[in-house]
């Protein structure tokens, strides 16, 4: 089947995302990549945001599916413990080998979990959106301080990821990287400076 223009951008959009980051990324630089007009673009998504939007929806599309296809349990994330209890464990282990592969193997969802890693620290909302999906799935022991966290608590009201304020107390560099943006506003990894 014939990929259509609306899931061209789509497609296109994230990997833009996951390689220059969401607040680096503009419609220009959407429609530059597709070969498109900007006004061609505005016909189809009416703004960056529709356009995450877009890609959040088919992200939890996707994982719905997959959840059916391999017959999970559907619950809240509070009833997550006593659904799976009962769930034999090798249809767990095989549930999470199939989403293991798609997030890290799938083009798309991959771009998706790149654009999460870089932006969460970088967007107050987005570091919401990882911080849902991951109560969501029922991995809160991953919202915290230490190498097996993905994400780290956040002080959303002054826009400070607590991690920084953690890793300088406790003199572990490997969490203080700054960010610079070049002309574009892309943002960049930074070393830390001494």
């Amino acid at each position: 089947m014939a990929e259509s223009t609306k899931e061209r951008i789509l497609r296109m959009a994230l990997e833009l995302f996951a390689q220059n980051g969401y607040l680096g990324t503009s419609m220009n630089d959407i429609a530059g990549q597709l070969g498109f007009t900007k006004a061609a673009l505005y016909k189809h998504y009416a703004s960056k945001q529709e356009i995450l939007d877009k890609i959040v929806e088919r992200m939890n599309k996707m994982d719905y599916e997959r959840a059916e296809v391999y017959e999970m349990p559907e619950t809240e994330p509070d009833g997550f413990a006593e659904a799976y209890l009962h769930t034999p464990i090798q249809k767990i282990r095989t549930y999470s080998l199939a989403q293991f592969d798609h997030w890290t193997k799938e083009p798309f969802s991959s771009n998706f979990r790149k654009m999460l890693t870089l932006e969460q620290y970088r967007d107050p909302k987005l570091y919401d959106l990882v911080k849902e999906a991951l109560i969501k799935c029922g991995r809160q022991d991953l919202i915290g301080f230490g190498k097996e966290c993905l994400i780290a608590p956040r002080n959303i009201k002054q826009g400070r990821n607590t991690n920084t304020q953690y890793a300088k107390k406790h003199n572990d560099s490997s969490n203080t990287r700054q960010h610079r943006s070049d002309s574009k506003g892309r943002y960049s990894a930074g070393k830390r400076r001494k």
